[in-house]
């Protein structure tokens, strides 16, 4: 089952249990799906990757031999939860989402 720990980028948004809750729901569906999408082997890379990266799409770019229309399923997955999130996040812990993301990605 998913958890905060999986999740350090949600560690550092000061979210309140309903939140962190709701969080975990989204992130799990995002799992459920990226299972429908990829074959194991592929899994096993995204996997190993986001946990080094801690960045979704990072992780996604390292999955080899992705199909175009695996890459539009993720890509899709990806806005979904992105949208799932904003809904679910105030304002500032998205703009926090965002910076930190950013920070990381340098």
């Amino acid at each position: 089952s998913a958890n905060a720990e999986e999740y350090p980028l949600l560690q550092e948004l000061e979210l309140n249990d309903d939140q962190k809750e709701a969080v975990r729901d989204i992130f799990q569906d995002f799992r459920g799906e990226l299972d429908d999408i990829l074959t194991d082997d592929q899994k096993a890379q995204f996997w190993a990757a986001y946990r080094e990266l801690q960045d979704v799409r990072a992780a996604g770019a390292a999955i080899d031999d992705l199909s175009d229309s695996q890459k539009e399923e993720i890509r899709a997955a990806m806005r979904e939860t992105r949208a799932d999130l904003s809904e679910v996040l105030t304002d500032e812990q998205l703009q926090e989402l965002r910076t930190i993301r950013q920070t990381r990605r340098r």
